[in-house]
């Protein structure tokens, strides 16, 4: 009777991946309790493919689903552990956060990852309450699989954004993974290139795929690290000459964050990289997020630097006011006091900007608007 069952899974499965018909559903969630594992696995693979064309079929049956993450049977606790990773979202993967850190420590790798990858949609949903899992994210900071760590490094990131405190213990780690930039190089014969020229491409695909993974895993990585520069600036200072070489990194969004980290261990303590106005000012002329951040980590050094602060602002008085019009209150400020600053040195130096920054004068902030008071004051 088992092979009956198993025979007739296996074919609705099979059709269901061809065509998939939400129709089917029951059928699937009937398999859910089948004392064979092999269906209950098949149950769920059904309805994963199924929800791809009706999200209910999976909502609808969240609480069963969530009963067989602590199934016996490995493959099943891996195909529920899949959907809470790859198609459930919101509140139902969020309930399930302290059984899904329980399976952090599964003797299944497959099931340890999906738990991992299905955490930080958790922590999307709700980071101060995933405060609690950080210990337990934290061991797989040193994973060898760069996807793994990856989704790590993800959680922590967000979780910083509401909890910074809690992600301090991981700064060192996470300082070292921002500095981190080696290329991926998965190697083929030149001779094999010649033969299989397509076989030469999808290696090709597969080092572009692991270094924008990297890519994405140094960025929050560095998120993670502001995070943690805002609340506990001493912890991150040691590493402020490795940010600013990261200032050179090849990747625009590094290159950012490398310069929001600055800003709060400069609002900190000026006097940590007061001697780098240079190189922070040689971003006024870079893309316009990293000019962003370079305003405000100028602005930043400024109290005890203002002098070279205002040379260079000087020099960039066109690129800071291409900012005065930015989405960010912050940066629109950093703008105008920049400006405010190479007016100070010399008065026609903003001639050009003082429509720009009278209209500033209006804007619905208040510290922007008196941060263009300050430009435009008479000297």
């Amino acid at each position: 009777m088992t092979d009956d069952r198993r025979e007739r899974a296996t074919t609705l499965l099979r059709e269901t991946r061809s065509d998939p018909d939400p129709a089917d559903a029951s059928e699937f969630d009937t398999m859910l309790g089948a004392d064979d594992p092999t269906l209950r696995r098949y149950g769920l693979d059904g309805l994963k493919i199924l929800a791809r064309r009706d999200p209910s079929v999976l909502t609808a049956r969240v609480d069963r689903i969530a009963a067989l993450l602590e199934d016996p049977d490995r493959e099943v606790r891996a195909g529920a552990s899949a959907i809470y990773a790859e198609s459930l979202s919101g509140d139902p993967v969020l309930a399930a956060a302290d059984v899904l850190v329980d399976l952090l420590s599964d003797s299944y790798p497959i099931v340890r990852w999906n738990a991992l990858e299905a955490l930080v949609e958790a922590a999307r949903t709700d980071p101060a309450a995933c405060e609690a899992y950080v210990e337990d994210v934290m061991a797989f900071l040193d994973a060898d699989t760069d996807h793994v760590r990856a989704h790590a490094v993800r959680f922590l990131a967000v979780v910083s954004m509401e909890r910074p405190e809690a992600v301090v213990p991981a700064a060192d780690r996470l300082v070292e993974i921002l500095l981190s930039a080696g290329d991926v190089d998965v190697g083929i014969d030149a001779t094999v290139r010649r033969q299989a020229p397509d076989r030469g491409s999808r290696v090709d695909d597969m080092a572009e795929r692991a270094r924008e993974r990297q890519r994405s895993e140094r960025q929050a990585a560095g998120h993670a690290v502001f995070g943690i520069a805002t609340v506990d600036p001493d912890v991150v200072r040691p590493a402020v000459d490795d940010l600013l070489a990261l200032l050179a990194d090849p990747d625009p969004q590094v290159r950012q964050v490398a310069l929001d980290v600055l800003v709060p261990l400069a609002e900190d303590d000026p006097g940590a990289v007061d001697a780098h106005v240079e190189a922070i000012a040689d971003c006024l002329d870079d893309v316009p997020m990293v000019r962003a951040s370079a305003s405000q980590a100028l602005t930043a050094i400024s109290p005890v630097a203002s002098d070279s602060v205002a040379s260079a602002a000087l020099d960039h008085v066109e690129a800071i006011a291409d900012l005065l019009d930015h989405d960010s209150p912050p940066v629109r400020a950093s703008a105008a006091s920049l400006l405010a600053l190479a007016a100070d040195r010399d008065p026609d130096a903003i001639a050009d900007v003082r429509a720009e920054l009278e209209a500033l004068s209006e804007d619905d902030v208040s510290f922007v608007r008196e941060a263009a008071a300050d430009a435009l004051a008479d000297r």
